[in-house]
């Protein structure tokens, strides 16, 4: 099976270093990380130092440069469910191109490869549980199972108020989605 090996170069935008805007418990964060870190700890005051870090590296490495260690609640569980989460709001349509930059992978196998060591999110030296590339191909068939979803129903919808209430969504959540998914308007709704 062919694979993504690491989220560098051309796939750096799989990296939850990459640029984008996260609306996180009442927050808005510069980037996937930086959320990620501000949800270890329950203290918002915290949380919005960790907000304005000026990196995705610094906002990582904040609390236990400053030996605070994260909420009792912190297990790995919540990890992960704070993960795909955050790939949801992340990739969810809010920034078309990133939806479908994730689509374009395709089927491929996504691998968070990696030289710092990290086994529990990527793979280090060909070992690791790879849980952030398994959670982005999670991320990504939901994305295309609700783009099929969208498509079956565009297709006996009337109008967009029509479809907005056969799927759930407002009107303008769906043009968000129809956008991300690059799907036309003109050949559902006739215009």
């Amino acid at each position: 099976m062919e694979s993504i090996n690491s989220f560098q170069g051309e796939h750096r935008f799989l990296s939850n270093f990459w640029p984008c805007c996260i609306i996180w418990e009442g927050l808005v964060y510069p980037s996937l990380e930086h959320a990620y870190a501000a949800s270890k700890t329950d203290d918002i005051s915290l949380k919005k130092i960790i907000q304005s870090c000026p990196t995705p590296g610094e906002a990582k490495e904040w609390l236990e440069d400053h030996d605070i260690k994260p909420a009792v609640s912190w297990t790995i569980p919540k990890k992960l469910l704070v993960m795909e989460e955050l790939l949801l709001i992340k990739f969810g349509g809010k920034e078309p191109l990133l939806t479908r930059a994730l689509m374009d992978t395709g089927n491929v196998a996504l691998i968070e490869g990696n030289d710092w060591g990290d086994s529990f999110w990527g793979v280090y030296e060909g070992m690791g549980e790879n849980n952030l590339g398994k959670l982005l191909m999670k991320v990504r068939k939901s994305l295309f199972e609700e783009k099929k979803q969208i498509e079956k129903h565009l297709s006996s919808a009337d109008t967009h108020q029509q479809l907005a209430d056969t799927t759930g969504k407002t009107r303008l959540a769906l043009y968000q989605k129809m956008m991300a998914f690059g799907i036309s308007q003109k050949k559902y709704l006739g215009y």
